[in-house]
Order: C-alpha cells, then structure tokens, then sequence
C-alpha cells in the first residue's frame, strides 16, 4: 500500500466494508427477473470478496480491479475511479449495464427496458440547479461529467443547471464509452485517485456524453431510490409492494447498525423470488 493510504483508510465510513448479506440477493434477482442476462461481471479488488451467492451463479465472471485499472490508482475502493475504466472490461458485450452493489431487479425487467429498438441507451436525465455553494460531493461530480462533457461536444451549458440519471441501473455501449474516455482523458486521468475528491467524474459521465453526442430514449423502468435510514420494515414494505422493478438500498450511517434488521429485508427478497 502507498504511503498515506493507510491513514486514509481509516477515515472511510466502516459501512461501505460493512457486510450486511443483502448483495448476494443481487444475483437470484437477476436470474429471476433479468434471466436473458448472459454474463454478469462482477469487479471486486481481490477474489476473497467474492461473495458466496457469487460462486453458485454460473454467469458470475470476476474482474479483479488490476485487470482492467492503471496500476497508479490502485489499491482503490473508491467506485468513482474504478467506473472510469469499464470499457476496459475484456469480454464485456457492446451493450451492457452497469450496476453498484446496492442496486437490485424486484420485478420483470426485458432488454427493451433498457436499450430501444434502434440502439440508444434508455435512460432518463433530471435537470438539476446549480447551487454555487455545492457542498455535496456526489453533486459537484455529477457537475463535473456535465461541464466537461459540454465543452468537448459543444452542448450549451447556460451555468444554472446540469444534468445526471437517478442512481439506478445505467445501460451503456461499450465503443461509445471508450470514445468518451478517449477525448476526456487527460481530464478524467488527472482526476482520478484512490479516494473520492469533488474534481472527479463518475460514471454517469457516460450516458451523458451519450445524450450529448446522440439521443437517449426516456426509461420505462419503475424505479426507487432508498437508504438504510428508512428502516428494515420499511424497505421491505416497498420490496413487496409489486409497484417497482428495480430498487437501491443505499448503505449509509446509521445509528445502532448491530440491531438494524436486515433480516426483515432479507425475507421480503425471499417473497419475491418464491413468487
């Protein structure tokens, strides 16, 4: 390890290494509700985090980060940079979607969902105002991929909005990313570090470069966005709903994380897939 990385690490917040069992649900909802899925590309730093549930899905193909990242960023854990290089991914299908690790299918999802039928990514850009003071970190980079992207393509930035997805599941193609990487490089390069910073990119530079130098469709996915802080019971209940196909459980602080019950959450993908 670098010298300063380990003192860095000791900052992070513990619940992004935390394991809580929820990620190996990803991979029986994908079999269940995406099974036109052929190969799921699963990016971890070194092969003892491969999961369990990993090891029983025959689509799971491990992608350890120094097989497709410049050896300088590494070691990393910080997703921010490790997204910037996707499309050096060997295998990975010209069409393929990228997902975090607390992103999920809880119900039906085809390719159409995803992909239109003349090719363009489906995905749908919120307009989001700029406000100058930008405290939140994930906003500034969600900045940073618009001012960037703009200047290369020549997309009017008139300086009061910028665009980003909700974070959910990204459909990407593949060509099209490695153009993106190719012309921002320079910039994408000299930002890109071991841990998260405001002067960096994220992957959602990518459908935006697409938006600006094609056209995306709109995205028909029913989608939510949750936390922890919504509660076990309460995360569930929208589990089970029915009235979404795709969810995010974001892991954040949370105050007697020993007692959280993800075992209520656990049981409501249990339902699902037994339906």
């Amino acid at each position: 390890m670098r010298h300063g990385h380990q003192d860095r690490l000791a900052d992070v917040n513990k619940e992004r290494y935390d394991n809580s069992g929820l990620f190996n649900y990803f991979f029986r909802c994908v079999e269940k509700f995406m099974p036109w899925i052929r190969n799921i590309y699963l990016i971890v730093s070194n092969p003892e985090q491969v999961p369990e549930a990993a090891h029983q899905c025959s689509k799971v193909h491990v992608v350890l980060h120094k097989d497709f990242m410049p050896a300088k960023f590494l070691p990393t854990f910080n997703s921010t940079t490790i997204e910037m290089f996707l499309p050096n991914i060997q295998g990975l299908s010209e069409h393929f979607i990228y997902a975090n690790d607390d992103m999920f299918p809880i119900g039906p999802l085809s390719p159409e969902d995803f992909f239109a039928e003349d090719g363009r990514i489906r995905i749908t850009l919120k307009a989001c105002s700029i406000d100058h003071h930008m405290a939140d970190q994930f906003r500034r980079v969600c900045l940073n991929n618009h001012v960037h992207v703009a200047a290369i393509t020549g997309y009017k930035f008139d300086g009061h909005t910028y665009l980003r997805p909700s974070h959910s599941f990204t459909p990407m193609i593949k060509s099209h990313c490695q153009e993106c990487l190719d012309k921002l490089g320079p910039s994408i390069l000299t930002t890109a570090s071991a841990f998260r910073t405001s002067a960096q990119h994220n992957q959602y530079i990518y459908p935006l470069y697409e938006c600006f130098t094609r056209t995306v469709a709109p995205s028909p996915i029913e989608f939510i966005y949750t936390s922890l802080k919504l509660g076990g019971q309460g995360i569930a209940n929208i589990i089970n709903t029915g009235h979404y196909r795709a969810i995010c459980i974001n892991d954040v602080q949370i105050p007697n994380r020993k007692t959280f019950h993800f075992d209520i959450i656990k049981q409501a993908f249990e339902d699902i897939l037994a339906k």
